[in-house]
């Protein structure tokens, strides 16, 4: 009674229903049936390729003489677009080799047909398929389309942030419209941070240096996805001056900070801020305009002045900018050593007082003056000597003609 029973509820079903059975039971008494098959109706969007795809059972003594999808009609097959045989050949109707193509596996019991750029008129249709047999009833199963046109999702609001700082607020909106439901969502990489419908936001309460990079807004609903990108750019945090000593009292000195990493990179590019702070005598301090030295490393070198209250800061460089000259950071160092200049004025004036002189001091003096008096009389002295006998034979020569003349004239 059940079996005649369920065979009359098919044959009720199939006169009711302009989609042929997928369920047919042979002689025997043992179905062959449509194990899965598309859904009903099938939705696809104007333009797009949509693959039907069935798979079927049937007793191994069966044997198999073709699958042929089509268009139905008064629920006969009436317009055959592809024919597989056994053998897994396959034919398709002239004419709509562009149109729909075969990719299933008659081995596995699974028909597979594509259809491509679905338009409006397809979706007044009804494709099916019939699995044919040599001496079995053949099983049939159809399918409608619904062709439907696109209604993308389209993201209308994303947060731009400007240049932030460690240690900052921001929050990270995406709005999207279209056809709802759409799922917004916020990824950096493949981590989810935030998602919701139609809208998505992320904050960052605390910005810390590993918050840099792209962060991914998804807008999705069942026609598609639209996607957009923001990027934090995140300035370095300023170094720490490693130097604890306040007083200072050698005029060479060197300033230390630490290393600072900005986007997973060690920074390299450091500016060194320095001015020197005078107090008046009422008590006012006045500062004088800071001063900046460019550097790469993590030391810089500077020759102090004698008795001077010095500032010291230093920033880090990354491709964006430069850190905050942060005031929790800034060395206040003063100097308590005598001026070199003052040193040498003072030793002497307390060697050579005014009132007195010493006498090796005196001595020293002459002695110097000595040996300079007898560099420039030698030579004096020579030509002195050479001028005294030239003189002395000219007058011994002139002395000598006179004479001779006298003795001529007596």
């Amino acid at each position: 009674m059940g079996f005649w029973y369920s065979l009359l509820m098919t044959l009720v079903l199939v006169l009711s229903s302009d989609v042929p059975p997928s369920i047919v039971f042979t002689s025997g008494g043992k179905p062959q049936k449509i194990i899965s098959a598309p859904d009903k109706p099938t939705r696809v969007f104007i333009g797009d390729n949509v693959s039907l795809s069935w798979r079927y059972y049937h007793p191994n003594h069966f044997t198999l003489y073709e699958v042929v999808f089509g268009i139905w009609g008064a629920d006969l097959l009436s317009t055959k677009l592809v024919a597989v045989n056994a053998n897994g050949f396959h034919k398709i109707r002239k004419g709509y080799e562009s149109k729909v193509s075969w990719a299933g596996n008659l081995t596995s019991s699974l028909a597979v047909f594509v259809l491509y750029n679905v338009q409006p008129a397809d979706g007044k249709k009804l494709y099916g398929i019939h699995v044919e047999y040599h001496s079995h009833t053949p099983l049939t199963d159809g399918v409608r389309l619904q062709v439907e046109a696109k209604h993308l999702p389209s993201i209308t609001y994303v947060t731009t942030p400007s240049l932030l700082r460690i240690g900052q607020y921001v929050s990270l909106n995406c709005t999207a419209s279209g056809v709802s439901p759409i799922h917004v969502t916020w990824y950096k990489g493949p981590k989810v941070l935030a998602s919701g419908i139609s809208e998505a936001v992320f904050a960052l309460k605390n910005i810390i240096d590993e918050d840099w990079g792209e962060f991914l807004c998804v807008a999705k609903n069942f026609a598609g996805e639209d996607k957009k990108s923001v990027i934090l750019r995140i300035l370095p945090e300023s170094p720490k001056i490693l130097n604890t000593k306040k007083k200072i009292y050698d005029a060479s000195w060197t300033l230390r900070w630490s290393a600072v990493n900005s986007e997973g990179h060690r920074v390299t590019s450091y500016t060194v801020w320095h001015r020197v702070v005078h107090v008046a005598r009422d008590n006012i301090t006045r500062e004088k305009p800071w001063l900046r030295e460019n550097m790469t490393g993590l030391i810089y070198h500077k020759e102090l002045a004698a008795d001077t209250p010095y500032m010291f800061a230093v920033t880090a460089w990354n491709r964006w900018g430069e850190s905050l000259l942060e005031t929790d950071k800034i060395l206040f160092i003063s100097t308590d050593f005598p001026d070199r200049n003052s040193k040498k004025t003072d030793q002497t004036l307390h060697t050579e007082p005014e009132t007195s002189v010493m006498p090796s001091s005196s001595n020293k003096k002459a002695v110097s003056m000595s040996k300079t008096e007898v560099l420039y009389s030698v030579p004096a002295g020579i030509l002195f000597l050479l001028l005294l006998v030239v003189l002395a034979s000219y007058f011994i020569r002139r002395k000598r003609l006179r004479d001779e003349e006298n003795n001529t004239s007596k």
